[in-house]
């Protein structure tokens, strides 16, 4: 099926939204090691949940604790996309050498050591946060 052409939506930006545990655990270490900061929190009774909004200058992190939530773990990659669902946060990074190294340095979990992925034409690097998701930064000659 091919969709016709259209302009892009005027979207200012793209964000994810993790389901979380510990919030204020994974806001800090979102702000230790990424260097996001809180844009925004929310106590929100009515749902027994919280919300934080960590940015990053264009990136947006929503986490969102919601009582009673449902653990999952996904595979390791390179087979975490079996899981269906959002499989990871991607980053591109100019120098992934470099960015691999300071995340290191700022106690980031490697799961992959950086990694060349022909196939897709990029250089990778596979991170864990402390519940367990898994954050991708790329290196891509394409963009």
């Amino acid at each position: 099926m091919t969709a016709p052409d259209s302009a892009p939506l005027p979207v200012l930006g793209l964000s994810a939204c993790l389901s979380v545990a510990d919030l204020p655990r994974m806001a800090e270490w979102y702000r230790t090691v990424l260097g996001f900061t809180l844009i925004r929190g929310l106590e929100l009774p009515q749902f027994d949940a919280e919300v934080a909004y960590l940015g990053n200058g264009a990136q947006v992190v929503e986490l969102v604790r919601v009582a009673n939530g449902i653990d999952q773990r996904r595979p390791l990659p390179p087979n975490h996309g079996a899981l269906r669902g959002l499989s990871q946060l991607a980053f591109y990074v100019a120098d992934l050498a470099a960015t691999a190294s300071e995340l290191k340095a700022r106690g980031a979990e490697l799961v992959t050591e950086p990694t060349d992925a022909p196939a897709l034409g990029v250089r990778v690097v596979f991170v864990r946060d402390p519940e367990g998701n898994y954050l991708e930064f790329i290196q891509a000659d394409w963009l």
